[in-house]
């Protein structure tokens, strides 16, 4: 399955698009999310992210391995490399999805990071 919108209203309204799922021989579900980068390093938000997509697809019908891959085009030397993760369980994803919402509905403040990651978030203004 390559980009392929995602969704489920319960027990949250969530959609996610992996970029990419493979399929194994057993019948589980590999996410896989592809990354542009100078280095071959893996975030925590990486993790998160994969995890969430590998949750949606476990609430679409479709069983999932425990981990996933992110799949890191090195934009320095032009090679990929891809790169195995432990995935979270369903409740570390339930968990993130209730202080996401928390966020955007101002019932809480974001917490102030720092790194390249804080620079793409889209809530650096009330940080």
């Amino acid at each position: 399955m390559i980009e392929k919108d995602l969704r489920m209203n319960r027990p949250y309204p969530v959609t996610g698009r992996p970029d990419q799922v493979y399929q194994l021989a057993n019948g589980l579900h590999i996410p896989v999310e592809g990354k542009n980068r100078d280095n071959y390093y893996v975030y925590d938000t990486d993790i998160a992210q994969l995890s969430l997509q590998a949750w949606l697809l476990r609430h679409n019908g479709m069983p999932t391995a425990k981990h996933g891959f992110v799949a890191i085009n090195n934009r320095q030397t032009g090679k990929r490399r891809a790169i195995k993760v432990w995935l979270m369980d369903d409740e570390c994803c339930s968990n993130l999805v209730e202080r996401y919402l928390d966020v955007i509905e101002c019932r809480v403040l974001p917490e102030k990071k720092f790194g390249p990651k804080c620079k793409a978030c889209g809530h650096q203004m009330i940080c």
